[in-house]
């Protein structure tokens, strides 16, 4: 019959089986992969005979039970074993067949030889685990800098102080003359000195922001402003600075770091003002999954294609000269952010002042 040619050549085994596993019939397929050429006889006499221990352990613990219990049976892992040692893993699926009145219960169960799917499992194991390694070498790496970033920008604070007290003297002292050519140098020396001092402080935040789980708890942002802009206090009053703080949410979060955040942003305000008097609102609104904070200013602003460029670390617009900074402020803050959950980005025009939008997840 066409039906029987068409089994036989099925791409898939097929075996036909009664209740206690006897093969009644097996396609040439099947025979194939097994090792057997044409109709030579199998020496098989059940399905267990064509599996490997373990498989023809569990196959006569579980399977045959379950096959008569349910009378099907769906995505069974087995190793089957044939001729002159071959074995292939295979998926197996079985189902009752219909029978005539009178006629013995028979299961068709067809073999899938899954071979190369576990080799490509097996490698995707083998990719996964090298990518897991890497991650984690990774982590220790990073781990590793951001330990050296903290322990050299806290070690470098002692020499540090010390130039900025023997500075601090050789000017109260007046012991280079204002004008001199020793007082240029002098004053060479003191501004590289200030720019040392504001790069290890920052590169000392920046790595205290790091990858392990902050200790959480309420936060208000009100709060956090009031304290950040208190820290600030000295620049505050020699530029006039105004304040305007609508009320803020509660949040889940790290106060310390929060604080950081507006700190950070409150002192970019004010450093990079406009000839009028700097005015930093902090507004905010809800939405049912966001809070959306907006810190904005009056100051100089900057090009949009530059937004980019003042988050990237210590990527900077303008030189030392023409304004003091390292260009790690924003980084922290973005930092910061991602560890909350959130994000943080920045709209602006030269002339017309910045707008720096926080978004915090609700909890």
């Amino acid at each position: 019959m066409i039906t029987d040619q068409l089994l036989d050549n099925a791409p898939c085994g097929y075996l036909q089986i009664d209740r206690g596993g006897a093969i009644l019939r097996i396609n040439k397929t099947l025979r194939r992969w097994l090792g057997y050429d044409g109709d030579e006889e199998i020496e098989a006499r059940s399905i267990e005979d064509l599996l490997k221990t373990g498989s023809k352990i569990y196959c006569h613990t579980h399977v045959l039970p379950l096959l008569n219990m349910q009378g099907e049976l769906s995505e069974i892992n087995l190793t089957m074993k044939g001729r002159n040692s071959v074995t292939f893993p295979a998926l197996i699926n079985a189902k009752k067949d219909a029978a005539d009145p009178g006629k013995i219960h028979t299961f068709s169960v067809f073999v899938v030889d899954i071979t190369q799917r576990k080799m490509y499992e097996s490698e995707l194991l083998k990719e996964r685990k090298k990518a897991e390694n890497a991650t984690v070498r990774l982590k220790q790496v990073n781990s590793d800098l951001e330990q050296f970033a903290y322990t050299a920008s806290h070690d470098l604070q002692g020499p540090l102080r010390t130039i900025s007290g023997m500075i601090e003297l050789l000017e109260k002292k007046k012991i280079i003359e204002p004008g001199s050519e020793g007082y240029k140098l002098f004053s060479l020396i003191k501004r590289n000195s200030n720019q040392m001092k504001m790069m290890v402080r920052d590169l000392l935040e920046y790595s205290k922001v790091n990858d392990s789980q902050p200790d959480y708890s309420s936060v208000s942002i009100g709060d956090v402003c009031r304290q950040s802009i208190n820290l600030l206090k000295d620049d505050v009053k020699n530029n006039g600075a105004v304040f305007h703080i609508s009320e803020m949410p509660v949040i889940s979060g790290s106060e310390p770091q929060l604080i950081r955040l507006f700190q950070n942003l409150f002192e970019n305000a004010i450093k990079y003002r406009s000839e009028e008097t700097p005015v930093i609102a902090v507004t905010q609104n809800t939405t049912h999954d966001y809070y959306y904070i907006r810190v904005r200013d009056n100051g100089i602003g900057f090009e949009k294609e530059n937004t980019a460029k003042i988050f990237s670390f210590m990527k900077r617009l303008h030189t030392d000269e023409d304004i003091p900074g390292t260009g790690i402020g924003l980084t922290s803050c973005k930092r910061i952010m991602k560890h909350h959950g959130g994000s943080i980005s920045a709209e602006s025009k030269p002339g017309e002042g910045s707008v720096f939008k926080l978004q915090f997840t609700k909890n």
